[in-house]
C-alpha cells in the first residue's frame, strides 16, 4: 500500500526535471514549517494575553478548558509538523541520490560516495558548515528547534490553565 505512490518509472523522467521538482517540494515543505514556526507561538502568545485579560470576567472553567484546548491544538499541529519534516527529509534523500548520480556520471573514475555533489549532499557531510559556533548549540537542527518552540508553546498554554486554576481557588 505504501509503495503505490512510487509506481512511476524514474527512467522516463529527465533527472534535471525530477531534481527541480524535488527542490520545489523541499522549498514548499520548508515554507509551511517556517510559517507555522512563526504563527503558532505568535497566535498562542496573543491568545494567552487576551484570555488572561478576561480572567475576572469569565468562568475559570472556561479559561481552564481554553488553556487545555490551546495546548492540545499546539500538540496536534506539532505532530503534523513532524510528518512534514519526515516528508522533507525523504525529498532531501532523493535529492542526494540524484546529486550522487550526477557526480558519478561526470566522474566515472570517482566513486559517488567520496565526491561532494551538491547542496543536499553537503548538508549531510561531516564537514558541513556550523551556523553557530557555540558548543552547546552544535547539533541543533530543524527538528530540535521545532521541539523547543512547540514544547515551549504547549507549556505556555498549560501554565495558563494552571494559573487560572490557582487564581480561581484563591491560591494567588
Amino acid at each position: 500500500m505504501k509503495n503505490e505512490n512510487f509506481n512511476f518509472i524514474v527512467n522516463s523522467l529527465d533527472d534535471k526535471a525530477l531534481y527541480q521538482e524535488i527542490c520545489k517540494k523541499i522549498k514548499d515543505t520548508d515554507a509551511i514549517s517556517f510559517k507555522l514556526l512563526g504563527l503558532v507561538p505568535l497566535v498562542s502568545g496573543l491568545g494567552v494575553l487576551v484570555i488572561w485579560s478576561l480572567v475576572e470576567k469569565m468562568s475559570p472553567w472556561i479559561l481552564l478548558l481554553t488553556g487545555l484546548f490551546g495546548a492540545l491544538i499546539t500538540f496536534f499541529i506539532f505532530h503534523w509538523e513532524l510528518k512534514n519534516l519526515q516528508i522533507s527529509d525523504t525529498f532531501r534523500r532523493y535529492a542526494e541520490i540524484l546529486e550522487a548520480k550526477k557526480v558519478q556520471l561526470e566522474n566515472e573514475n570517482i566513486p559517488s560516495d567520496s565526491a561532494m555533489a551538491g547542496p543536499f549532499t553537503l548538508l549531510r557531510s561531516k564537514d558541513k558548515p556550523q551556523l553557530l559556533s557555540l558548543k552547546n548549540l552544535k547539533g541543533w537542527d530543524k527538528k530540535k528547534a521545532e521541539i523547543a518552540i512547540y514544547g515551549t508553546t504547549i507549556v505556555f498554554w498549560l501554565l495558563l490553565s494552571l494559573l487560572v486554576l490557582l487564581n480561581s481557588n484563591g491560591l494567588m
